[in-house]
């Protein structure tokens, strides 16, 4: 019986016959235009020296040293030569990493909306297990599909922003829940963080600094984007007054 590769395994595989292929497209469409532009320069260069060097005679001790157009065409071919490989490198290790958080991400958050649906607080079909593969199926189309509708409403550095900012919210937000967790009697976990209440109280501030600094950066598209996180809000109240039979259908 055939067994699927892991999730992980497919999108490595995935990276390595579309991304890298890819990316040696783009490197050997650079070496073949930069060859060019420097074989043309540098025979020109070539020609001028021969026909100088046979035509002009020099008294003893005098030299010809070449400049302006051909010498930055050299000095821009050696740096081009060292700067476009670290380039592609970089963009290969931006993928990969993308990739691999993507595993991370397609794990994780689907589980979420399950876990949701089966404490009634999403629809009770997201809670379905899939018999075959025993994963959350239904959970995890969901976010896909509503991932592809933020990836077309926005650009790549807009949606990326509005995901940064908005959890740092929440960031913050865990730190403050500290406090009312230790309000609680008979609190007593494993292990306490040291140096409470300064360290959760930093972390809250410098989290809520980040916060308002990309607002004030771009005040309409970020406000725009809390707006939207807190339609989450009203919708929640909504369903958890909902009679549990209605939740499923509701």
């Amino acid at each position: 019986m055939r067994r699927a590769l892991p999730l992980g395994a497919q999108l490595y595989l995935l990276l390595l016959l579309v991304v890298v292929p890819f990316l040696g497209t783009l490197g050997y469409q650079y070496w073949s235009d930069v060859s060019a532009a420097r074989e043309s320069a540098g025979e020109q260069l070539r020609l001028i020296a021969r026909a100088v060097a046979a035509d002009v005679k020099l008294p003893p001790g005098y030299y010809l040293e070449w400049g302006g157009q051909f010498e930055n065409q050299q000095r821009a071919a050696k740096r081009l030569a060292v700067v476009v490989p670290i380039a592609i490198g970089l963009i290969f290790l931006l993928l990969f990493s993308t990739f691999g958080g993507l595993s991370g991400i397609v794990l994780a958050g689907p589980r979420v909306y399950f876990s949701m649906a089966q404490d009634g607080l999403l629809f009770r079909w997201l809670g379905a297990v899939h018999p075959r593969f025993h994963t959350p199926a239904r959970a995890i189309v969901l976010q896909a599909v509503w991932s592809s509708v933020l990836v077309a409403s926005d650009t790549y550095q807009t949606l990326f922003t509005r995901v940064v900012y908005t959890e740092w919210i929440f960031f913050a937000l865990l730190a403050v829940g500290l406090f009312l967790l230790r309000r609680r009697p008979g609190y007593a976990p494993r292990y306490r963080i040291a140096g409470f209440p300064v360290v959760p109280a930093l972390f809250a501030l410098a989290s809520l600094g980040i916060v308002l600094n990309e607002v004030a950066a771009d005040p309409r598209n970020r406000l725009g984007g809390l707006l939207f996180v807190l339609l989450g809000w009203p919708v929640y109240h909504w369903w958890v007054r909902l009679k549990p039979t209605d939740r499923g259908t509701a």
